[in-house]
């Protein structure tokens, strides 16, 4: 069995820095944008969130504006990870995953080629997975995984804090773990092994696996 993780809210945790990246590129428009409107907003694409915050504007924006606009957040977000280095982590997280590398169980992670990724492949985090896919796409990036790790889908489970990845995940044949983003990691670690076949009978203290 392969544990894929979807880093962003399991292993690492970023939304203050794409909090930041928002606020900074609304005030540099003569916009005020606080924790309030970013509730709101979540999980809108980036392009519905962007004309959401630009609507309190006093003009107009082309679509090239719109444009320079994505790009300057996502930049602004780069710089605020970039800053944050390891603080990106989750705590707990690299004792977690070093837990399910003792076992021998294989990781596999989905992200994108931009700063979160060189971010996460820059922690300590990033020795123990086997594959990490890079590719635009969360289906192209399960597939590349799996392809990568010669194993069948059936044999993959995702843990990831996004709704929309894990309904992917499935419809492709693999198992999905929805977690919250604010479980524990120990939380986490105990659903992931009550998951897998040789471990659901296992409870983790301490950094170890015993019988249940």
């Amino acid at each position: 069995m392969v544990v894929i993780f979807d880093p962003e809210g399991v292993l690492t945790q970023t939304a203050s820095c794409r909090f930041g990246a928002w606020k900074e590129m609304a005030r540099e428009q003569g916009i005020v944008y606080n924790e309030a409107m970013d509730a709101q907003l979540q999980g809108m694409e980036p392009e519905t969130r962007l004309q959401s915050i630009l609507s309190r504007a006093h003009r107009g924006y082309s679509a090239a504006e719109r444009l320079a606009l994505l790009a300057r957040q996502d930049d602004l977000f780069d710089d605020l990870l970039l800053k944050l280095g390891e603080g990106a982590m989750r705590p707990d997280a690299l004792k977690m995953v070093k837990a399910l590398h003792k076992q021998g169980i294989a990781l596999g992670a989905v992200m994108t080629d931009g700063m979160p990724g060189r971010v996460l492949r820059g922690l300590p985090l990033w020795r123990y997975f086997a594959a990490i896919s890079r590719k635009e796409e969360i289906s192209a990036q399960l597939a590349d995984v799996q392809l990568r790790l010669c194993v069948p889908p059936d044999q993959c489970l995702l843990v990831t804090a996004y709704p929309g990845s894990a309904k992917i995940a499935r419809g492709v044949g693999m198992q999905a773990l929805l977690c919250g983003r604010e479980e524990e990691n120990d939380v986490i670690l105990q659903q992931i092994m009550a998951i897998l076949p040789d471990f659901a009978d296992q409870k983790y203290e301490n950094g170890g696996f015993y019988a249940g």
